[in-house]
């Protein structure tokens, strides 16, 4: 009988926990032990942006947890090849909705799975982008997302 691997959510968010749960996935949580990017060089692709996330939060972790694969990801919003980050409190997840209100943008997922080896530092690194191109709705004034209520 072939032995499973272990298999290590690098994320504290609730939603990816719930996707792989839904999904029949056993794991693990371990929340990376580095900040979250707050911010990227103006001349680096959002996808790239997310996929680099994606990788650092996985090898975080992935240095701690020889013995499994490492799954993360790192999702990213972007305007016209602009990076809204995440917002810092009510008002300014407003304000991003106001920005988005009526304009196409793209939402980029960057996701990371190192797989174990054996050896602590050589692990097999699959990548992988989604791109999905919004066109999110005009908001009424005065009228607040349900996720904001």
């Amino acid at each position: 009988m072939a032995e499973t691997t272990r298999l290590v959510l690098a994320s504290s968010s609730p939603r990816r926990r719930q996707i792989l749960t839904e999904a029949g996935y056993a794991f693990d949580v371990v929340v990376p032990p580095i900040p979250e990017p707050q911010c990227a060089p103006a001349d680096m692709a959002p996808a790239a942006v997310a996929e680099a996330a994606a990788y650092f939060k996985a090898r975080s972790v992935a240095d701690h947890e020889d013995d499994a694969a490492v799954l993360a990801a790192d999702t990213v919003v972007a305007v016209g090849g602009h990076i809204l980050g995440k917002p810092a409190d009510r008002a300014d997840a407003e304000r991003m909705l106001r920005t988005l209100s009526g304009t196409r943008h793209v939402v980029i997922t960057g996701v990371a799975l190192l797989e174990p080896d054996g050896r602590r530092r050589q692990r097999e690194l699959h990548l992988q982008v989604v791109e999905r191109v919004l066109l999110r709705t005009r908001l009424l004034e005065g009228r607040q997302p349900r996720f904001l209520q």
